[in-house]
Parts: C-alpha cells; structure tokens; sequence
C-alpha cells in the first residue's frame, strides 16, 4: 500500500490538537514532591497544602506557557484541600484528586488509558505500578529525580542565555523561524518526537 510520508518537523500547535488529545506531561504529584526534598517539612495538612502550591508553582515557573496547559498533576484523595474541586487549575496546570479512597496510580493509569495519542505522553514518576502502565500503553516515562534534574539544568542553560524561553507558539506568533535545531530540542523536552502516529 501507499505510505503517506508526515513532514520532517510538525510543531504541535496548541490551537491544531482537539482536547482529548491533552495532556503530554503527566505527574505524579506526591512522587514529584518527594523527589524534591519536600517531604520532610510536611506536617498537618496546611502544610502539605503550602507544599502542594509550592510545587505547582515551582513547576509553572519552569514551564512554558504551551507547557503548562499540556500539563496533568495528579495527587491522592487522602489529605485533598476540601475548599476546592477535585479538578482544577494552577497557572494553566491541570491539577486534579483523586476521587474519595482512591489513589494517584490509578488515576494516572485512567489518564493513560483513555489519551488517543500515548506516544506523545510523557509521565513523570519512579513509582513501577506507572511506569509499567505506560510502558504497556507505549508512553514515555521519566524518574522523578530525573524529571527535577532535567527542569533544573534547562532552567541554568536559560540564566545563562539570559532570556526567557520562547515556545513555539510565541515563536509562530511573531513571525520567527525555529531552526531545525530548536524545534527538535523543544520536541525531545517536551516529550513529543518520534511520534509516528498522523493526526486524523
């Protein structure tokens, strides 16, 4: 049969991918939190609400705009804030409890499950139970160690340069051309190159 060939870089854009085709970056919230050293200051559950917003901002401050709304953390139902919805956003973040009794893991694996496009998911978490989910599923998935350690280096490379980085929608907005190089630098960040898959 005919093959169709896909262009060599398909930047996807927020605006072209439908919703059930979100979120790219999945995290494991508690898992995150205690690759980051929080752990230890967590006491009553104003604390570990103080930790929870510490940590979402954290992450929305490394992100990208794009980034962050393609982003899903996701946290057990025990100690959930009750003053809010189970769903809701942090700066773009999607942040989401698990329902009553229920734990991270097997929202996580329902996320997993239902996305229409696995290749393109990235989850982040050392919990096995997961990263068997998403090898399964034939997602991506890093360490949480790993995933901090990544995020940090990027975050000192942009200091370095002294600019903010531009996502690929501000870059389209504004008229600039990627080079090849960034788009696949941006593409492998984020979780998304070698996706063989066509959109329709």
């Amino acid at each position: 049969g005919h093959q169709r060939q896909s262009p060599p870089h398909r930047i996807p854009l927020h605006r072209n991918v439908a919703p059930v085709a979100q979120p790219f970056l999945i995290l494991d919230g508690y898992n995150v939190m205690h690759a980051a050293g929080m752990a230890r200051f967590l006491g009553g559950p104003g604390e570990l609400q103080a930790a929870r917003e510490g940590l979402l901002h954290f992450i929305a401050d490394e992100l990208t705009e794009v980034e962050c709304r393609r982003t899903h953390v996701v946290f057990d139902a025990i100690n959930a804030p009750t003053h809010l919805q189970r769903v809701y956003k942090v700066r773009s973040i999607t942040v989401e409890f698990a329902d009553p009794g229920g734990d991270a893991d097997t929202v996580i694996e329902d996320l997993i499950r239902g996305h229409n496009s696995p290749r393109q998911v990235r989850v982040v978490s050392s919990d096995h139970r997961i990263q068997r989910a998403a090898k399964r599923r034939r997602c991506r998935f890093i360490d949480s160690e790993e995933w901090l350690a990544r995020l940090e280096k990027r975050a000192a490379r942009q200091m370095k340069a002294n600019r903010k980085p531009m996502s690929v929608e501000e870059a389209v907005k504004f008229g600039g051309q990627l080079a090849p190089a960034e788009v696949e630098r941006w593409m492998r960040e984020f979780g998304v190159a070698d996706s063989g898959e066509s959109s329709g």
